[in-house]
């Protein structure tokens, strides 16, 4: 599907599969899944997990309050990642060339040579990026 989508809800899960444009998804409490999509993308859950998975360049903001944020795109794709966590870890995987400040709750710095800029937030759980 080609176009902008936008979703709000207060409980439920929301998932969202082969988009190509924008995508703006809010749930108060449920899981926030994205697959296969381009364009960039805004995710945000107080409780639940974000599983996003780019068929293009990752960009956008992807957020939780309680939950873990996954984040999964082709190898030959960059992008300008920042992601933190303030109850977990932070997870870029060795095949993403990832070139930047990193420690155990974040990484700040360009995958693949940089990109469009990502942003990824999650009060308690884990951070996981990696190729597909």
């Amino acid at each position: 599907m080609t176009g902008n989508i936008e979703a709000h809800t207060g409980q439920g899960d929301i998932t969202v599969r082969h988009v190509v444009g924008q995508i703006d998804l809010r749930v108060d409490s449920g899981e926030i899944s994205l697959r296969e999509v381009r364009g960039r993308a805004e995710a945000k859950t107080e409780r639940g997990a974000v599983y996003a998975s780019f068929a293009g360049p990752p960009s956008g903001r992807l957020e939780t309050r309680r939950g873990s944020v996954e984040i999964v795109f082709p190898a030959r794709f960059g992008a300008q990642l920042e992601a933190r966590t303030r109850n977990g870890t932070v997870e870029v995987d060795a095949n993403v060339g990832a070139d930047g400040k990193r420690g155990p709750d974040y990484f700040i710095g360009a995958i693949n040579g940089g990109g469009d800029p990502l942003y990824v937030y999650t009060a308690r759980g884990t951070i996981r990026v990696h190729p597909r």
